[in-house]
């Protein structure tokens, strides 16, 4: 039985090494080629660089208006990421109580998740241009909350399940109001799901393509990934600079999840426990 085990062992330590490295080496492939020059790489894109330099990623920076779009993103994020977190806990908290018509309620939420964004783009469209915020980080934000805000919900609810009966009778025993339970009791412990939903949704909405090359057509407002697009020439693209500007494109993102790791782990088991 041992010897059985020490194999099961090893056969799920190799499919989990050659899992990581069909991840990982894409990702090494674009990194080693960011710091070749031009001609290097179109001699042999798979060859290690003969001299390692920086010179691309200053070159991305400065030709493409990197500085404006990295900010463009981060404020579309952050503001973002912000109000489908405290929207979601709240909206997911009060679903909790199980009042009547909060099943069905729930369920309607849930369609946010079910329709695909393709279907719903052209009257999204017609309604930003009616109230005149078409092309503003303000309409786009609004709506990338409300479409991110029913996975939220979702995985809000879950975790609240879990959340023992007694710790909120407790609180009102206490004097706690409602209000007062959730920002002083319920928020605390939902650390680990706080950070799955920041990693989740912020990664939708700093990736986001389709989106701001639908809703923004000033260039000034452009968030990064449509940045990218200033890096391709008509004919050609000088692939180390755009392999460049990806790297700086993904940095933001690798940081939160390494400082957000083990909340984010605690966060996806959490809600298997009950629900």
């Amino acid at each position: 039985m041992k010897m059985i085990g020490r194999i099961e062992n090893v056969l799920i330590y190799m499919l989990l090494s050659v899992t990581s490295a069909l991840i990982l080496y894409p990702l090494a492939l674009i990194f080693v080629s960011s710091m070749k020059s031009s001609s290097e790489f179109m001699t042999d894109p798979f060859a290690w660089p003969h001299s390692w330099s920086l010179d691309n990623y200053l070159i991305a920076w400065e030709s493409a208006n990197f500085s404006t779009y990295f900010g463009n993103s981060f404020l579309l994020t952050s503001v973002s990421v912000i109000f489908i977190t405290l929207f979601g806990s709240m909206t997911a908290y009060a679903l909790n109580w199980n009042f009547r018509g909060s099943r069905q309620l729930f369920s309607y939420f849930l369609l946010g998740i079910m329709i695909p964004l393709q279907a719903k783009i052209i009257t999204l469209f017609v309604l930003l241009k009616q109230l005149s915020i078409i092309n503003t980080h303000f309409g786009l934000i609004l709506v990338f909350i409300s479409f991110n805000l029913s996975l939220a919900i979702f995985i809000f609810f879950g975790f609240f399940k879990t959340i023992p009966r007694d710790l909120k009778e407790a609180a009102f025993l206490d004097g706690c109001s409602e209000v007062g339970t959730f920002w002083r009791i319920i928020l605390p412990v939902s650390r680990p799901i706080i950070a799955t939903v920041i990693i989740l949704t912020g990664l939708h909405v700093w990736n986001s393509f389709f989106l701001p090359l639908i809703l923004l057509q000033d260039k000034k407002l452009f968030p990064i990934t449509l940045g990218l697009q200033r890096l391709k020439g008509e004919f050609s693209v000088n692939w180390p600079v755009f392999f460049s500007a990806m790297v700086m494109l993904m940095i933001p993102i690798i940081v939160v999840f390494i400082i957000m790791q083990k909340q984010f782990i605690k966060g996806l088991t959490s809600g298997a426990i009950k629900g």
